[in-house]
């Protein structure tokens, strides 16, 4: 094409028809954009690339001096983006040829079916259209690129800003750079047996769900997941497979939970979609007002619909034995449920250390024992002594002790990576050539030895008290530091009285700590952070931590507060954003400390230096401001908010249960004191399940149903957050049972949308309404059917609550738990008299919405409890007609063998178009509706 017309003429021609084409279909989609989430979405594409068109045909004119060197690139690009274009005038010419439905007040997912059972509204439909046109624009924008106009770069950066917005709301972890970290330890060759092994690769190619490898510590789980991970990318065909990864981490216990990693899987989904997948906007929306993060519920299902795109979704989960949470309570089994319940065509790996299976969620699974090989072993060890300057010397002076080395590490090393590493750091070590070959002799046998041996080591050396903090600070931090964290923690101890900030000449050079600790402890290059070589190395300081160090969380509490009491944070908190962020990065402790030094002096609050020293700080305003500005916007919010002022002392004591400190604060502030959230200390304790506080603040006259700005109260947050014993002790010093937020959400609407069964049995044991309604007029009823609680929807029908409360558009549990396809709920909610037929403001009933949905099992329990087939919507549609259009042949079926009438006919006089196969088989044109 460009051949003929020339770029700029092609250029020309494309605008032209293009903005012909985006004409059309937005004026014909522009009566619905508000009442459908797919046609919105297809709209704002169509708008955006209408808009890339208006500038394109602006540059264009007069003709631009182009790239000659990108030619055929920018030809291509133009003929693609030309193909897309004439295939979306032919979807106009099909949409224009259908009068489009009268319009009417559409909200939920019903009347969003509806609209599809025509050509221009059917799921299909919009699609291939929305497809096209990301397509068009894609190929567009690159000319663009080409023939550097830059009129759409900024709206581009923006677009990329948003979308990795939205991707860190999702999960802020990325196991990307883990990934690249791990698989950089990985020596040549190594890890090949795996991918070769025949279980592997009936895994792989599809036969059996889930693989299992299981090994000893130290055998080199983790770098072969990585290889794994590695493979799978390049192996798998990209087009219509998933390959999601998680690496489990025990020093990351404060962080991990169930719904940490379902939201990093879901990211990980969501990056290999072309744009952000409009359900994931939506609950973007929904919560970014509130700063609160998906729920367990909502992940589900994210991943239930993302997945489904997929013919297969691989997920590798590395040391399922290191899924731990806050309280060292294992979660995997319940990980790995979720994950086979949520994810369509899931592909499962897990590699970890030989564990039970008490719940026998892996009794299926396909089982590979790992133990690296001999050759893999000496394949390792012999970079090692390459990577080690003493031995090399050595092994100059005499060419057999390479081999010696290698031969005697593979020997001892019992199938173990870590055990042959732990061997040269010893060796290296050595003063003399005979000091190696004696030590080759005696090797010890035992971890538990070696790392005796290293320490031993490690104490004699004049590096020894730089050490010894460095693995206190690596242990006992409650999440893993950053190698410039690690530095300026370090450095505190060589402070002097009129230091106001950590100097540069303070902060001790990388590879002066490396070599400090003797090859207990590593960087990751990718996050920079800095941790321990192994968890078995955690595991030895567990053992013997009291005895290296006897007071370390006293002594990173300490060193965590003389941080905040630097001078240079005598200022208070900042007044912008970009103040606050050069602070963070001029300070890389500052958010480390302000959001652990709580929790690090709790357990020695007995002693009474440690109880002036945090008085002091806790009583120094402008340095609590600084710290709770930290704590609130980094921690909570993710980033700067204005919001975060008046959060004092005793609110911070409160928030981390400070009980002990807590008399003394309240001489100093009121009780009742609020933040500019119009939070009391009570609001923040209960919250925050600190009981004991709780207590000690109600006995000193705090304020029990006091209201932050948002109406809610300390009742409402213990709900929300599940703090069982928390509820039962504001119930028991009476607090409002049915107070209402903003919204009208009571605490026990609170408790029911996440799931808090025992606390939701509590509230309605203390008299809580069960049918209180919040906006939209949702009951907790509506709330347990729409997240499928079966135990709470039974609590509360058990307790009263109406099985027929209907919403503002007539909506009823029945109703929403159809929509959510929750058989079960469906069933309870009948069986304890809910109308089998009751109709919404549409005029659907919940058999409609089986029908649209495709929900064969829920439609055929509606029909046995007396569902009527025939009963129609305002549109005078029928079930059986909803089920046509949407192409539900067993729904179809299912329906006219239970008497519904093949000629019934809409408001428009459409109607199912059967047809038979010689009496044999029905052939049904399940798309096409005749007038």
């Amino acid at each position: 094409m460009a051949e003929s017309l020339g770029i700029a003429s092609g250029v020309t021609g494309i605008t032209s028809l293009g903005l012909e084409v985006t004409k059309g279909l937005l004026k014909f989609y522009a009566a619905w954009r508000d009442r459908d989430k797919d046609i919105n979405s297809m709209y704002n594409s169509l708008s955006n690339l209408s808009e890339v068109l208006v500038q394109l045909q602006r540059k264009i004119q007069p003709p631009a001096k182009f790239n000659i060197g990108a030619k055929r690139t920018v030809e291509r690009g133009l003929e693609a983006a030309l193909d897309n274009l004439k295939r979306l005038e032919t979807e106009l010419g099909k949409v224009r040829a259908i009068e489009p439905l009268p319009q009417a007040g559409i909200r939920t997912t019903m009347r969003r079916h509806v609209l599809r059972m025509k050509y221009p509204f059917k799921v299909e439909t919009l699609r291939k259209i929305q497809t096209n046109v990301s397509e068009s624009r894609a190929n567009l924008l690159l000319t663009m690129q080409l023939l550097h106009i830059d009129t759409f770069s900024e709206v581009t950066e923006k677009a990329d800003l948003i979308i990795r917005w939205r991707q860190d709301w999702l999960s802020d972890t990325n196991f990307w750079s883990k990934q690249a970290d791990v698989l950089k330890q990985r020596q040549p060759g190594t890890g090949e047996w795996l991918l070769q092994d025949p279980d592997f690769l009936d895994w792989e190619t599809g036969s059996r769900e889930i693989l299992w490898c299981r090994g000893s510590p130290g055998v080199g789980k983790t770098v072969l997941s990585s290889v794994i991970v590695d493979f799978l990318e390049t192996d798998l065909p990209a087009s219509d497979i998933s390959l999601t990864f998680i690496y489990c981490n025990h020093k990351s216990s404060q962080a991990q939970s169930l719904e940490y990693f379902l939201r990093a899987i879901v990211r990980q989904l969501v990056e290999l979609e072309r744009a952000i997948p409009e359900s994931v906007s939506e609950l973007y929306q929904r919560h970014r007002g509130k700063g609160t993060a998906p729920t367990k519920e909502e992940c589900v299902k994210l991943l239930q619909s993302i997945s489904q795109v997929s013919a297969e979704t691989f997920v590798v989960i590395d040391a399922l034995d290191e899924c731990v949470g806050k309280e060292g309570l294992p979660f995997w089994t319940e990980l790995i449920k979720t994950l086979k319940g949520s994810i369509v065509n899931l592909r499962l790996l897990c590699t970890s250390r030989h564990i039970d299976d008490p719940r026998g969620v892996l009794k299926n699974a396909l089982r590979i024992e790992i133990r690296a090989s001999r050759a893999d072993i000496e394949t390792y060890t012999e970079e090692k002594i390459k990577s080690n300057d003493n031995l090399m010397m050595f092994c100059e002076r005499e060419p057999r002790l390479q081999q010696n080395i290698m031969e005697e590490v593979g020997s001892k090393s019992d199938g173990m990576f870590l055990i042959a590493q732990l061997y040269i750091e010893s060796l290296g070590a050595k003063q003399n050539l005979r000091a190696v070959k004696k030590s080759l002799k005696t090797l010890p046998g035992r971890l538990d030895d070696l790392y005796d041996d290293a320490m031993q080591r490690l104490r004699s050396s004049p590096t020894a008290q730089l050490a010894l903090r460095v693995i206190s600070w690596i242990v006992h931090s409650f999440r893993p530091l950053r190698f410039i964290e690690l530095q300026h923690a370090v450095a505190i101890d060589e402070l002097e009285e009129d230091d106001k900030d950590i100097p540069d000449d303070c902060l001790t050079d990388q590879t002066l700590i490396i070599n400090a600790c003797v090859g207990l402890i590593r960087i990751d290059m990718e996050s920079q952070t800095i941790g321990l070589v192994h968890y078995t190395t955690y595991d030895y300081f567990k053992q013997k931590g009291s005895v290296y160090f006897p007071n370390a969380q006293m002594d990173l509490g300490v060193a965590c507060m003389r941080y905040l009491k630097l001078g240079t944070f005598s200022s208070g908190s900042c007044s912008t954003a970009e103040q606050l962020n050069r602070r963070l990065i001029e300070h890389p402790l500052l958010e480390y400390a302000s959001s652990n030094f709580c929790a690090h002096i709790r357990p020695g609050l007995e002693s009474k230096e440690i109880q002036q020293l945090s008085l002091q700080l806790f009583l120094d305003r402008p340095r609590i401001s600084c710290a709770s500005q930290v704590l609130l916007d980094v921690k909570r919010y993710g980033a700067w908010s204005p919001i975060a002022r008046d959060f004092q002392g005793i609110h911070y004591a409160a928030d981390f249960g400070l009980s002990l400190i807590l008399p003394s604060l309240m001489e100093a502030y009121d009780v009742n004191l609020r933040d500019d959230q119009g939070r009391t200390p009570l609001s923040y304790a209960a919250e925050r399940g600190q009981e004991d506080t709780v207590k000690l603040l109600l006995d000193h006259d705090a304020q029990l149903d006091s209201e932050d700005r948002y109406c809610r109260t300390p009742l409402s947050s213990a709900a929300y957050t599940g703090r069982e014993s928390i509820v039962k002790l504001l119930l028991e010093y009476g607090a409002r049972l049915d107070s209402k937020d903003e919204n009208g959400w009571t605490p026990l609407s609170l408790a029911v949308t996440r799931g808090h069964e025992s606390i939701v049995k509590l509230l309605l044991e203390y008299g809580a309404r069960p049918d209180s309604k919040v906006n939209h007029e949702w009951t907790p009823l509506s709330f347990a059917a729409t997240n499928g609680h079966e135990p709470i929807v039974k609590i509360l029908l058990d307790n009263g609550a109406r099985p027929d409360s209907e919403d503002e558009d007539g909506l009823t549990p029945l109703h929403f738990a159809v929509d959510g396809g929750y058989e079960s709920v469906v069933e309870i909610l009948l069986e304890y008299g809910a109308r089998i037929d009751p109709k919404d403001k549409e005029g659907l009933t919940p058999l409609s919405l089986a029908a649209i949905l495709g929900r064969e099992s829920i439609a055929k329990l509606l029909l046995e409890y007396g569902a009527r087939p025939d009963s129609k919507g305002k549109d005078g549609g029928t079930p059986l007609l909803y089920a046509v259009a949407n192409g539900h042949d067993t729904i179809t079926k299912l329906l006219k063998e239970n008497g519904a009438r093949s000629d019934s006919e809409d408001n428009d006089g459409r109607a199912p178009i059967f047809g038979n196969d010689n009496g044999n088989k029905s052939r049904n044109n399940y798309t096409t509706l005749k007038p």
